[in-house]
């Protein structure tokens, strides 16, 4: 059908709680039929980030009903929201090994994916860009785009990674395997770590980790200037 369906339900989440099933056909969100935020959306091709955000935005804790389609029968299912980090994850498919983030969100290549050796690379990766996504409203957080910037990054990003419970000394081993593929590796040292600094600094921070991370001051009115 022309509705968004439920792509995966993570174990023991609100959606799983609920019953929401993978290949459920969203409906409705509480009173509002998501066929309305079709007719109300700009693009429709951005009408599933529509819906996701229409999703994001409901209060924590408090119950909202879903109409689901699933094989011919419409369900209603009871979901209680609950605060989760606000940034997406996203998978662009092409063939360079990159990720980035802008303020809110976050997106890896497929190539680079598929370049990590183990799920431990991986989530240094991404830790590092959800790093990213908090420093920027961080108020003593260094330029964007600069050496001060990489760093603390990188060790905020292995702290997030480690305290999700992955092996970052393990992890570390990508970045001398990643300098060896990257074309761009000299236009990078202006703003970022050698490749060598980068392992040595994520092995060596690796012991001292604690958990839970202690976030960093956010200036609330930083993205509104």
């Amino acid at each position: 059908g022309e509705m968004p369906q439920i792509a995966a339900v993570a174990p023991d989440s609100p959606a799983d709680r609920a019953g929401l099933r993978s290949g459920d056909e969203l409906l409705a969100i509480g009173d509002v039929r998501v066929a309305e935020t079709l007719a109300q959306t700009a693009d429709p091709a951005l009408f599933a980030e529509d819906v996701m955000d229409r999703l994001a935005d409901l209060p924590e804790g408090r119950p909202v009903s879903l109409v689901v389609r699933r094989g011919r029968a419409s369900l209603r299912k009871s979901v209680v929201p609950v605060a989760i980090c606000a940034s997406r994850t996203m998978l662009e498919t092409r063939g360079s090994l990159e990720a980035h983030s802008d303020s809110h969100d976050i997106a890896v290549t497929s190539a680079l994916v598929d370049f990590t050796a183990n799920d431990d690379e991986l989530a240094l990766i991404l830790g590092h860009e959800l790093a990213h996504v908090i420093l920027e409203a961080a108020v003593d957080a260094p330029p964007a785009e600069s050496l001060a910037a990489e760093q603390q990054a990188d060790l905020l990003g292995a702290a997030i990674a480690h305290c999700a419970g992955y092996d970052m000394a393990r992890a570390a081993a990508f970045w001398p395997r990643f300098e060896a593929q990257d074309d761009l590796k000299r236009e990078r040292l202006a703003t970022h770590p050698s490749p060598g600094q980068r392992e040595a600094r994520i092995r060596s921070a690796a012991t001292g980790f604690t958990c839970p991370i202690a976030p960093p001051q956010v200036a609330s009115h930083r993205h509104e200037q």
